[in-house]
């Protein structure tokens, strides 16, 4: 018995961490989502950066992702030092906005920073820690620094990217679903390899090599940001997991979130217990599991969004049936002008 239980940790250890990891990202995503969401309702006149998808732009999803694939696949060495260095820049964006709100505890006070201006302590330590984990990931390539920056890149992108209801969601999530079946079982039979494993498991040239040449020492190819990597300790084990299994239906469970509050504040929900959010992450949780469980007992890459798509939409769809809701989730018209004040 103890041999095989020994057996199960060391197939499903990588898979446990990553979905701790995933869960982790679209609790803390929606949560900072919502927030944001609150704020820019009590400052209607500012300015928010913030993409909102629409139905046209969930349609053509899957065609410009594919294009984008095939662009990876056939001219990856060309565009390697461009990736490269334009995730590098994105990391550290995301870094400092994920790293910020955790330097609260610092005194609120300013300091001049040439060439800058006056910026926050908090604003500076951000930026300092962030260009550490960073320039460390670029020195070292270690998984665990790729996976801290994925962590910040999902959580940045669930922030400024949003879905206005449900018919958008289905169309989004529908179309990617796919596009994932497509190139993850169906690709290696035009292609002769499978397209969407090959341009994951890639690695680019680091783009400070030259300078550490000059130096005198060699730095390795970089894993980039795009994917969750966890090398199993002790099983050797290598598991991957897209971004986009994450951000695409953490997108949606960022918009039911906001759904819940709004539905919250216009309707006498507080005696229900059950809301959009935590059946759809309990969904999400189960085709999350389901997915890492397919992968391990068929030994072959598997589509995520096959397994994440229905649990964590369907549930979602019965609950808004069952309440006579749907009309409202599906085109998310509950009423902005009846949001009671609200403090995060």
């Amino acid at each position: 018995m103890d041999i095989l239980f020994g057996e199960l940790l060391k197939l499903f250890a990588e898979e446990v961490l990553l979905f701790l990891v995933c869960l982790f990202c679209i609790i803390v995503g929606a949560k900072r989502s919502l927030t944001a969401f609150l704020q820019e309702e009590k400052n209607r006149n500012e300015d928010v950066q913030v993409m909102t998808v629409s139905a046209n732009m969930a349609v053509a999803a899957p065609i410009v992702g594919s294009i984008s694939l095939l662009i990876f696949f056939f001219y990856f060495s060309l565009l390697q030092f461009i990736m490269s260095s334009s995730m590098i820049a994105v990391s550290t964006i995301a870094l400092v906005f994920s790293i910020q709100p955790l330097c609260g505890f610092l005194p609120p006070r300013r300091v001049d920073v040439p060439c800058v201006g006056l910026v926050s302590v908090a604003s500076v330590a951000a930026v300092a820690l962030a260009v550490t984990v960073v320039s460390t990931w670029v020195l070292t390539n270690n998984w665990i620094l790729l996976n801290v920056v994925d962590v910040a890149i999902v959580i940045w992108m669930l922030c400024y990217i949003r879905l206005s209801n449900l018919n958008v969601a289905t169309l989004l999530l529908g179309g990617l679903l796919i596009y994932d079946i497509f190139w993850v079982f169906y690709s290696e039979k035009l292609f002769k390899k499978n397209v969407m494993v090959t341009v994951a498991e890639k690695q680019a040239s680091n783009p400070v090599a030259s300078v550490a040449i000059q130096a005198g020492f060699q730095l390795p190819h970089l894993d980039l940001p795009g994917k969750f990597i966890v090398v199993g300790i002790l099983s050797g084990n290598i598991s991957l997991l897209g971004l986009g299994d994450v951000v695409l239906p953490g997108l949606m469970l960022c918009f039911v979130k906001r759904f819940d509050h709004l539905r919250s504040s216009t309707k006498n929900a507080t005696a229900e217990t059950c809301s959009y959010f935590s059946v759809g992450l309990l969904g999400y949780s189960v085709g999350l599991y389901s997915s890492f469980l397919s992968s391990v007992l068929f030994h072959v890459a598997q589509p995520a969004l096959l397994y994440l798509v229905p649990f964590s939409l369907l549930p979602i769809i019965l609950l808004a049936i069952s309440r006579r809701e749907f009309n409202d989730i599906w085109h998310g018209q509950i009423s902005m002008k009846a949001l009671t004040p609200f403090t995060v």
